[in-house]
């Protein structure tokens, strides 16, 4: 899906890099130097599709969604869940 036809919930900037946090499309992450964009959805390691927010912390990436938390730390993929 393109940005035009997304809803998007939530925006960060991470070293030239802008990640954003989509309501059904997990994280489309552009590349403002190359100007290209790539995706992130639970296929790699989301939770789910629905991001809420996301803050980067020192070299982790923390993504809230409506059930939990993703963290991200260069390569890394580490999920929390709550009911």
């Amino acid at each position: 899906a393109g940005l035009d036809s997304i809803h998007v919930c939530t925006l960060a900037f991470v070293d030239n890099h802008l990640w954003i946090g989509t309501k059904q499309h997990g994280i489309k992450i552009l590349d403002v130097k190359k100007n290209n964009m790539r995706s992130i959805d639970y296929r790699h390691g989301l939770i789910n599709n629905e991001i809420l927010c996301i803050r980067p912390h020192g070299r982790n990436i923390w993504v809230g969604h409506s059930g939990g938390l993703t963290g991200y730390e260069r390569d890394s993929v580490y999920n929390a869940l709550w009911n």
